[in-house]
């Protein structure tokens, strides 16, 4: 998605285009930049660096086979994010309000206590579409990874 509208923002403009979303990849970080971009924004690919503050039951459920779809969801925060998927989501997507910041608020101490005891269906695991992707190391070393194929 990013890709495709990329070249028509580029188009309208000629400040300075940060290209974000939906980056799995040092091909993608390519062909953004090729696209027009003067530089590439990453989040989810550096959920596991260590010097990221992901928790640990964000960090396994990154990589654990059970997790195998994000969706935008209201349902933590009443703020639209992207997550993997969980018995949380599932449960309370279709009734979820907009409202942050009191859904974050309300829903605090229940993903402080699930994070405690280590369990991923009770808290927001923000992840983009290219989660599957992430390499585990320092910031430096992933970065590095992501700019090889330009």
């Amino acid at each position: 998605m990013t890709l495709d509208v990329l070249p028509a923002v580029r188009a309208t403009t000629s400040l300075p285009l940060i290209a974000t979303g939906g980056v799995d990849g040092p091909r993608m970080v390519a062909q953004l930049m090729r696209a027009g971009a003067q530089g590439v924004a990453v989040g989810t690919l550096l959920l596991a660096a260590d010097e990221a503050g992901t928790s640990p039951v964000h960090r396994a459920a990154l990589s654990d086979a059970r997790f195998t779809e994000t969706v935008v969801t209201t349902a933590f925060t009443g703020r639209p994010a992207r997550a993997l998927r969980n018995d949380f989501i599932d449960r309370y997507a279709a009734v979820a309000p907009l409202g942050y910041p009191a859904i974050h608020h309300l829903t605090r101490q229940l993903r402080q206590l699930a994070a405690k005891n280590g369990d991923p269906h009770l808290v927001h695991l923000w992840a983009g579409t290219g989660h599957r992707n992430i390499v585990p190391g320092p910031a430096a070393t992933i970065v590095d990874h992501l700019s090889a194929d330009l």
